[in-house]
């Protein structure tokens, strides 16, 4: 029995064009749209070893190191539309909270799209979030984000976060850094201690690491510079993409380096083995020290002298 389908089934397509085209004109033709801004300031005297704890659901999110007892918050929120009335009931629907919590400072970050089918092809409103903070350099910072660049400076304690799309750069962290991005690439200056970075979709470039190191990514090249002589066990793995450690001269390390398909390299007189595309190579550098595993499922390994 051939398929029946509904009678206007197939002028469904149409329709969906000819929307998509009508919004498309509303935008380009619309050149009344206009930006209006609204700026949130907040500052707050506080304690050395607090928290900044950052909970935004898009934005980008920027933090430097400030003065060592105060912390800056500003919040700047754009839209982008044809009249300030409008652009006041998104400011509404936008919910902004800072306060002190627990010794530290929050800023949450919420906004309530009315995310509909017809309203996401027909809006002109556009509403965009800026999150600048100036905190102690001894603070702690744990971030949220659900999509937008997170930009934090050097500090000496210790860095989390996790952000569903948007790049991490990340500047010298005397503590220990923990962040995860389901989609954007991921830049640390150093750490002082130990690391932990998953990247779902993204490139992962760690400058300059002492402690253990885990860097896992679903689809993106790693690359570490291990410059002191780490006190644990490192784990670099990516299932599409290449990985490449430097080693600093003088650190010993036990290294297992393996891909499935792909290739494999070393500065070192560590024999590589393998037929085909799986190739290998293990041994110990300069004296051995922690393990230190590569692996590439898809994609080429290499250790390099630094």
């Amino acid at each position: 029995m051939p398929n029946r389908l509904p009678r206007y089934a197939g002028t469904w397509p149409l329709l969906l064009v000819a929307a998509l085209l009508t919004a498309a004109n509303v935008h380009a033709g619309d050149s009344d749209l206009v930006d209006i801004k609204d700026t949130v300031k907040r500052s707050y005297k506080v304690r050395p070893g607090g928290t900044l704890e950052l909970d935004i659901d898009q934005g980008r999110v920027e933090v430097l190191p400030g003065s060592a007892r105060e912390v800056l918050i500003e919040v700047e929120r754009k839209v982008t539309t044809d009249s300030r009335a409008r652009a006041e009931r998104i400011f509404e629907r936008h919910e902004l909270e800072i306060e002190e919590r627990d010794g530290g400072v929050y800023v949450g970050s919420r906004f309530d799209r009315e995310d509909t089918f017809w309203n996401r092809i027909r809006s002109t409103d556009r509403l965009t979030v800026r999150v600048r903070a100036r905190i102690p350099e001894d603070y702690d910072i744990e971030f949220r984000t659900g999509a937008g660049n997170v930009e934090l400076g050097s500090f000496s304690g210790d860095v989390s976060g996790v952000t569903g799309a948007g790049n991490i750069e990340i500047g010298a962290v005397s503590g220990s850094v923990e962040v995860v991005s389901g989609s954007g690439n991921i830049d640390i200056e150093s750490a002082g201690e130990e690391v932990e970075v998953y990247a779902g979709a993204g490139n992962v470039v760690i400058r300059s690491t002492q402690g253990e190191a885990t860097v896992k990514a679903g689809a993106g090249n790693i690359e570490v510079y291990i410059t002191d002589q780490p006190d644990g066990a490192s784990h670099l793995r990516t299932g599409a993409g290449n990985v490449m450690v430097y080693v600093a001269g003088g650190v010993g390390v036990d290294v297992d380096a393996e891909c499935a398909v792909g290739s494999a390299s070393t500065d070192y007189p560590l024999k590589v083995e393998g037929k085909w595309t799986r190739k290998s190579f293990a041994g110990s550098i300069n004296g051995g020290g922690p393990n230190l595993r590569l692996y590439a499922a898809v994609g080429n390994v290499a250790l390099r002298k630094q």
